[in-house]
């Protein structure tokens, strides 16, 4: 009998996973790896998720490949005479396919050859507030990590079930390049294909009932960067749409609104509808679980991601916080960590940075000016243009900038946004800025790499005001 209860004392923890994207994948990896027992739900996509199938890795594939496209028919040196054909969009969407798949088996080996992680490739639902049922059996359960993702709902227009509308999603799988498509509102990933499809070849349009997506989500700075794309690009953007229908004419579709109040329509070859996403949680059975959802359908959750139910934590969609996959894997893991160990740990959330792999990228990390200043910062900006850089002259890509936000009173950098080539690499460098505290005049006294874009953090570090320091630093190169 005493075996038996030290058996049971000692037992490793179960966590039981919902959602096989990156976040649920990241908090099975590192629960299993710090001792816990892992059942791993997936249903829908493979593993990886609509990150890796669907959203910001093809789109970043498909970005790159179109931006090769755009300069052999725009060289950026005098002395170069290249062209371009006519994309072969199967082929390029057959690559993506391939790729996608080999980060999928990736994925795959990296769990199925833990001892302790056992994936089951079934949807799973709670049949109580202890016990999941996947297929035909029951699996009871420590602790649960809701990561369900979300899918996409089409808005309520008139004619829309007649019509063949395309979510993000099926994007990559259309056979040939369209001649025209007209996004349905925006989003990061959206943007992305927008350009992408642009650059390929393709008339696009996108129209917005509210342009101040990037705005509400980033903050001013990338809310300018991408307005300078769609001029640059030729993307026509009508806003203040209102669409109230949409038919077939045998060419195409013609969707009918207004603009600014005045009747207007638009024919293209495709539409696609952008941000109409809602989390997977209808088939849960979160009321069997005890599990509550707020009135915008998310769940409910305290600041170490603990649903109502004590056993059930939550990351991503499920909780509103999935549009980057890898701020949502932050979190799942933050989940995991406080699933299976009696400590609760809030996160360090301003830390994890977020990219646009728009071309030029934009990137950032904290807090940007306006909210730090209602954070209650002393905000303090800085700024280096690209163009400044001999780096920028070398690589013939001089539009773009770093802009660097500090508190005055700490001298501490809580802030960074970078509209350039490689934002989404330079950024880590102020994401550990930003995560330890560094003080500004630090950042300024780093060396980095000669002719690198690199520069131009360390130039925009020592734009500050020398008199605010708080704290002197080393000395600047």
């Amino acid at each position: 009998m005493a075996s038996t209860d030290v058996d049971q004392d000692t037992r490793p923890p179960h966590l039981a996973i919902i959602g096989g994207g990156v976040a649920g994948c990241a908090a099975a990896s590192w629960a299993a790896s710090h001792g816990a027992r892992v059942t791993l739900f997936n249903a829908g996509l493979p593993l990886g998720g609509a990150c890796i199938h669907v959203g910001t890795f093809p789109a970043r594939l498909l970005m790159t490949a179109a931006t090769d496209h755009h300069r052999a028919a725009h060289p950026r040196f005098a002395g170069l005479h290249t062209e371009a054909g006519r994309p072969d969009l199967s082929k390029l969407n057959d690559l993506r396919r391939k790729t996608s798949e080999e980060l999928r088996n990736a994925y795959h080996h990296t769990l199925t050859t833990r001892p302790n992680v056992e994936l089951v490739e079934k949807p799973a639902f709670f049949i109580d507030s202890e016990t999941l049922r996947a297929g035909d059996e029951t699996f009871a359960f420590d602790h649960v990590l809701l990561t369900p993702g979300s899918h996409s709902l089409w808005p309520e227009l008139e004619g829309i079930d007649d019509v063949t509308p395309l979510a993000i999603a099926s994007l990559g799988d259309l056979g040939r390049l369209p001649e025209s498509l007209v996004f349905v509102e925006i989003n990061d990933v959206a943007m992305v294909y927008a350009q992408l499809f642009a650059r390929l070849g393709t008339q696009v349009t996108i129209l917005t009932e509210d342009r101040e997506f990037f705005r509400r989500h980033h903050g001013p700075d990338a809310m300018e960067a991408m307005s300078e794309i769609v001029s640059l690009e030729d993307i026509e953007v009508h806003e203040e749409v209102a669409l109230k229908a949409v038919h077939s004419d045998g060419d195409g579709v013609v969707l009918q609104g207004t603009r600014g109040g005045e009747e207007a329509h638009w024919h293209t070859e495709h539409f696609v509808v952008v941000d109409h996403r809602r989390p997977r949680i209808e088939h849960l059975g979160l009321d069997e679980a005890g599990v509550e959802v707020d009135e915008g359908g998310i769940l409910v959750i305290d600041e170490s991601l603990q649903t109502t139910n004590p056993r059930v934590f939550a990351a991503g969609d499920a909780i509103g916080r999935g549009s980057h996959a890898y701020a949502a894997a932050y979190d799942a893991i933050l989940a995991a960590r406080n699933a299976i160990f009696p400590s609760r740990t809030a996160g360090h959330t301003t830390a994890v940075p977020f990219a646009i792999y728009t071309d030029p990228e934009f990137a950032g990390v904290g807090w940007s000016e306006h909210r730090a200043c209602r954070a209650g910062f002393d905000a303090d900006t800085a700024v280096c243009p690209l163009d400044e850089l001999p780096a920028a002259c070398a690589i013939g890509r001089r539009r773009g900038y770093v802009k660097l936000i500090r508190d005055r009173r700490s001298d501490r950098l809580v802030g960074a946004r970078i509209f350039a080539p490689h934002a989404a690499e330079l950024i880590m460098e102020l994401a550990l800025a930003v995560r330890y505290g560094f003080a500004v005049s630090e950042l300024g006294a780093f060396i980095h790499p000669p002719i690198s874009l690199g520069e131009a953090i360390g130039r925009a570090a020592r734009r500050f005001t020398p008199a605010s320091r708080p704290h002197a630093g080393r000395p600047s190169p």
